[in-house]
C-alpha cells in the first residue's frame, strides 16, 4: 500500500513520530515479518501508520552454526 501526504516546505519540524519495536522478536526471523511499527502524526491531526519490516531473514543461532562461522572467520585471517 502506498500513500503520500503534502505539507507545506519546512513544516516537516511540526511531525512527530513514535516508534515502536515487538517486544517478543527472536530468531528465526524470516523476510517480510513485521517487527514494529511508526505512527507518524501530522500537524492537522492525522495518524499515518508505517510497519517495520525485516528485509533479511536470520537463522536461530545453534552450536554448530556458530563452530562453523568462527571456523571460517579463523580461517580468513590467514588468506592473503
Amino acid at each position: 500500500m502506498m500513500f503520500g501526504k503534502l505539507i507545506k516546505k519546512g513544516s516537516n519540524s511540526e511531525i512527530s513520530q513514535e516508534i515502536t519495536i515487538n517486544e517478543n522478536i527472536s530468531a528465526p526471523i524470516a523476510i517480510g515479518d513485521v517487527l514494529g511499527n511508526i505512527v507518524y502524526t501530522c500537524p492537522d491531526g492525522k495518524n499515518i501508520t508505517v510497519n517495520l519490516v525485516a528485509d533479511k531473514s536470520v537463522e536461530k543461532i545453534t552450536l554448530w552454526n556458530m563452530t562453523t562461522y568462527l571456523y571460517k572467520m579463523w580461517f580468513n585471517l590467514f588468506r592473503v
